[in-house]
């Protein structure tokens, strides 16, 4: 397996810089800006700032591991203060290490924090109503490397929850926070990233000899009301060959150096816009 690839520089045809595994997230942001590709994972450009969103997320995020650990270890379900406080230990480390905290209109840290607040509550609600439906934990925010195409360095991904339900279900859940409801077009840009997880837990459907893999987004909304939407998205082989063939195509364009710039209206929220911009 390719532990660390070269890969080219922009304007040429070989550089020295390594790539030693891929991510979903790392071929998504090449296909929507390979010059913004480059900067963060080749040239490894310190972000101008972090999006107040992002830090949300991660504090959620984090929030959200310690409900599933308490899962695991037969506890109740922490209280809406116990994960405010987690929230708010992972939401400082966030932002304290970033130069600039950039918050969308209307919004500041206390804006953000009532907003998480809200959110834990709707979710936190979410798991006490379902509790019965969860059966064997399996692993939690289990990071995996696998290859996904010879040749190619390794894939690393990371699971929010992998469950093993009592009719033999394999669930994997991947928890997004987002600012409304996903449409269609969201859910056909999330596929590639459960066509990913399914393929990297096979060797453990496998080994549990669990019945087939169900691949579900819990998506919690950053509404004035959240809401907790649970989809459970259909991947076919189909789904598979493309995914492989966006990932080929991204690498060997990668390989090339070509690290073009896309510009569009992302531009004006990138975080290397002024490096981008060359001041």
């Amino acid at each position: 397996m390719t532990t660390a690839t070269a890969v080219a520089e922009p304007g040429t045809s070989a550089g020295s810089a390594t790539l030693d595994h891929l991510s979903w997230s790392s071929i998504s942001m090449y296909r929507k800006c390979p010059r913004r590709f480059y900067y963060h994972y080749i040239e490894k450009v310190p972000p101008e700032f972090v999006a107040a969103t992002l830090a949300l997320g991660a504090g959620f995020h984090a929030a959200a591991e310690s409900i599933f650990q308490a899962q695991l270890e037969g506890e109740d379900v922490p209280t809406l203060e116990v994960l405010l406080a987690i929230f708010d230990k992972h939401f400082y480390e966030e932002t304290k290490k970033a130069p600039e905290i950039r918050y969308s209109k209307g919004n500041d840290e206390t804006t953000i924090y009532a907003l998480a607040e809200k959110m834990l509550n709707a979710y936190r609600k979410y798991i006490v109503a379902n509790a019965e439906q969860h059966s064997l934990i399996i692993a939690i925010e289990q990071a995996y490397r696998f290859e996904l195409i010879e040749g190619l360095p390794p894939f690393e991904m990371r699971l929010d929850l992998l469950e093993l339900h009592r009719n033999g279900e394999m669930v994997i859940t991947d928890i997004k926070t987002s600012k409304c409801r996903y449409n269609e077009n969201d859910i056909q840009e999330a596929l590639p990233q459960i066509v990913l997880y399914a393929h990297a837990v096979m060797p453990i459907l496998r080994e549990l000899c669990a019945e087939k893999i169900v691949p579900r987004l819990a998506i919690i909304t950053k509404a004035k009301t959240p809401v907790v939407q649970i989809l459970e998205p259909k991947a076919t082989q189909a789904d598979v060959e493309m995914l492989k063939a966006q990932v080929a195509e991204t690498w060997d364009a990668i390989q090339a150096g070509n690290f073009d710039k896309h510009e569009s209206w992302q531009c004006a929220h990138c975080e290397y816009r002024r490096h981008c911009l060359g001041y």
